[in-house]
């Protein structure tokens, strides 16, 4: 609790700085762009179909949280940022084995930068790749009713506009606002999805029954449990003891218990995901749609 109280002043100490205070404003700017495009749609798409059928799959509907509600409304921007949070794994696993990349990340600013060039042209591929597989996936659904290659290109290049896109104003956030652009994307767009759940639950909660009552409390307590919990591993740190023998003194390097971020989380989503939509798409292998779309 102390660390959240020292976090916060902080930052209430930071609006005080003009500097800071333009930072904010620029940052907020970003998010109300990137909440606007969530709101363009993807053409010859049936909306009413596509809520129905992410409401009886659990693991889209988590998906579609993590990804602002950008999936139900199958905007351009439905793939969100997955294909760059891949890219970025792969990225880190091929540092491993490739001795070339293993060297540009030693190589300080220029080599962080050259990584990250490739990979905003790694993203293009994935995106491609989880485009058609969308569409596959919709088109078994009859979600999609009318296909064409023009249809069919159209919304592939739709989809990586939109992703590119966020990995611009991500980009954007890093250089002149606050905080990591790609994190800061991400955290919008799971609480834009607060307010409609809020409402939801009061509209169809029974509070004269004191159960009701006593279930949002208890819910309410551990959500901010959860977020304080998640708040002191996040600043936590591990002190490591250094001694110099000459002088006579001793400090320590901090090094951060949990230095990979929310990354691990959000591909592991993603992962959840795949043996979902694989077991659906082979189900509907027999589907007339399947054989038309093969065709």
């Amino acid at each position: 609790m102390n660390q959240i109280t020292k976090t916060l002043s902080l930052y209430i100490d930071g609006l005080k700085t003009p500097l800071f205070r333009k930072k904010l404003f620029f940052t907020l700017g970003i998010l109300i762009l990137f909440r606007l495009i969530v709101h363009i749609p993807v053409p010859g798409v049936n909306l009413a179909l596509l809520r129905q059928f992410f409401a009886q799959n659990q693991l889209l509907s988590l998906l579609d949280i993590f990804s602002g509600g950008t999936l139900a409304n199958f905007s351009i921007a439905a793939l969100g940022l997955n294909p760059y949070i891949n890219a970025s794994v792969m990225m880190q696993l091929l540092a491993l084995v490739v001795p070339q990349i293993e060297a540009l990340q030693k190589e300080g600013e220029y080599g962080r930068a050259k990584i990250n060039q490739y990979t905003r042209i790694a993203t293009i591929p994935f995106a491609i790749i989880n485009a058609f597989g969308m569409f596959a996936i919709l088109r078994s659904q009859h979600i999609i009713t009318t296909f064409s290659p023009l249809t069919l290109a159209a919304m592939v290049a739709s989809m990586l506009a939109g992703t590119m896109i966020m990995i611009f104003f991500g980009e954007l956030i890093n250089l002149y606002g606050v905080g990591n652009g790609i994190s800061m994307l991400i955290f919008a767009g799971i609480i834009s999805r607060l307010p409609v759940g809020f409402i939801q639950t009061m509209s169809v909660a029974d509070f004269s029954n004191p159960q009701t009552t006593l279930n949002l409390i208890t819910f309410v307590a551990m959500a901010l449990v959860l977020i304080a919990a998640i708040v002191f591993v996040e600043e936590a740190v591990l002190r490591v003891p250094i001694n110099y023998a000459k002088r006579g003194q001793s400090t320590y390097l901090p090094i951060k218990v949990n230095t990979a971020g929310v990354m691990p989380i959000i591909f592991a989503v993603s992962l959840a995901t795949i043996p979902s939509l694989i077991g659906q798409f082979l189900s509907k292998v027999g589907n007339p749609a399947i054989a038309g779309f093969a065709t």
